[in-house]
């Protein structure tokens, strides 16, 4: 504690710091970002990416046989004939469903909700694994899918969890979710704390996984690793999809994910605390998968069966590289520390040419000075801090972007004359706010933050570079 405090009150290591800080902070915020630039760059190589495995032991693959034999598939080829002519018939589902319980159909503005829930005969109840159909008129496959999974339940009375299957039309999965949440769906439903939503076409196809949610929500990895890991056991081509496959860096993820719109339906269960992903149809096979489609399905629900508890082992924040790769939070976040610590360091740098000037100047209207800007600019940040404080850091990343897009790209003059110290200090405080931004941000897409703290720092770096300063000059001369 001595050694730190006589530190602090060293008259030449301050004296050498403010120098460092007042001389060379172009230098270091270029540094700072290129650096930011090569680890993001680099974060895709090899050395670097970690492999794939499932920390939840009651999710251990071998622990389960699921063998699915020819009636099953002849099952599903019938009731997908039955449910498609050729959309959904929604008279002859509710018949189907009736032999597993009682279907409940709930009718919306947007939509229709049907639901059944197989009870499990040697549990209270008290949790459930649910089945999704989004778009159940249109995926009549993934009805029949759904139904025939049922089928193969029935057959067995080891089951811990209740299995609740939904079938949605429209926009009603919304509604549905929240009658469940509020225990008016119906008869009383198990909590749900894993579920699948399928949006399969035919039969005969490869899948693809799609798991992220509004703003950057995940669901637990545990749930990708162990769908992944039955797939390849079944010999079933599951991959992520097409647009999510293999960055070369994290720099497409960033650009794959700042927005903070869903992949999938399954964004709704994910906003609820619902561990969940939707599998969607792929590159079409020249076989027909439905037996390994199957055998994936029940022994993943047969899995979910064995947990005493949410998924809490395996990561919440990661970015998928492939099936087996992924890059966890520990690595993907010191970059953007380093965009940050670039803001920062031009907002110290600020403030202290801000006390350093002791003659008061006011700047002719219009004036052209980058500072000038700032002044516009304030009001921005604040009102943008505001709004995600009130939204409860909820709002989409494309949402905050482009408000401060907005704000950087202003035209570079103010009608507002103020002292040059006054210019530099609500500089400086902009760019604090900017840091604020990011933070709130980070809190639910850390993608959105990348993007948000790349554009602060970028422009914190070009802020003194003289080619811009002679082309703003340039443009202010009559």
């Amino acid at each position: 504690g001595d050694s730190l405090m006589g530190l602090l009150s060293n008259q030449r290591l301050r004296q050498a710091v403010r120098a460092l800080v007042r001389r060379h902070c172009t230098a270091i915020c270029v540094l700072l970002v290129l650096a930011a630039g090569a680890g993001i760059a680099y974060l895709g190589a090899p050395p670097l990416v970690q492999r794939t495995r499932i920390q939840e032991n009651a999710l251990t693959v071998g622990t389960v046989a699921s063998p699915i034999e020819q009636r099953h598939v002849d099952g599903l080829h019938a009731r997908t004939r039955a449910l498609c002519h050729p959309r959904l018939d929604e008279h002859v589902l509710a018949r189907r469903l009736a032999r597993h319980g009682t279907p409940i159909t709930t009718n919306t503005s947007g939509g229709w909700a049907m639901h059944v829930a197989m009870r499990a005969p040697r549990a209270d109840g008290a949790e459930a694994v649910l089945l999704l159909v989004p778009d159940a008129p249109r995926a009549c496959f993934s009805a029949a899918l759904a139904v025939q999974l049922l089928d193969i339940f029935a057959e067995s009375s080891r089951r811990a969890k209740d299995i609740i299957a939904v079938f949605v039309s429209g926009d009603a999965l919304d509604s549905w979710l929240a009658a469940h949440a509020d225990g008016a769906a119906g008869a009383a439903l198990g909590a749900v704390h894993l579920a699948v939503a399928l949006n399969l076409t035919d039969a005969a196809h490869a899948v693809s996984l799609s798991h992220e949610g509004a703003n950057g929500q995940f669901p637990n990895q545990d749930l990708l690793n162990t769908l992944f890991t039955l797939a390849n056991r079944r010999g079933l081509p599951m991959d992520l999809p097409d647009k999510e496959r293999h960055p070369s860096s994290l720099l497409r993820a960033v650009v794959r994910g700042w927005h903070g719109l869903p992949s999938g339906p399954h964004a709704s269960l994910l906003s609820r605390r619902i561990d969940a992903v939707t599998l969607t149809s792929s590159t079409a096979p020249t076989t027909d998968s439905s037996a390994a489609l199957l055998g994936v399905l029940v022994s993943f629900v047969r899995l979910a069966q064995n947990l005493s508890e949410r998924l809490h082992l395996s990561f919440y924040y990661y970015v998928m590289l492939t099936p087996t790769a992924f890059l966890p939070l520990s690595l993907y976040a010191p970059p953007l520390g380093l965009l940050l610590l670039a803001v920062l360091f031009r907002a110290f740098n600020l403030i202290m040419r801000s006390a350093e000037s002791s003659v008061v100047q006011t700047q002719p209207s219009p004036s052209l000075s980058p500072a000038g800007v700032r002044v516009h600019s304030l009001v921005a940040w604040v009102a943008v801090c505001a709004m995600v404080a009130a939204t409860g850091a909820r709002m989409p990343g494309v949402v905050s972007i482009a408000i401060v897009s907005a704000c950087t790209v202003l035209p570079f003059w103010s009608p507002i004359a103020m002292p040059v110290h006054r210019q530099l200090l609500s500089e400086a405080i902009a760019l604090f706010s900017t840091g604020i931004i990011v933070c709130v941000t980070l809190a639910t897409n850390i993608f959105a933050a990348y993007a948000l703290a790349a554009l602060a720092a970028i422009q914190c770096t070009l802020r003194d570079v003289p080619l811009l300063r002679l082309a703003w000059r340039a443009a202010a001369s009559p």
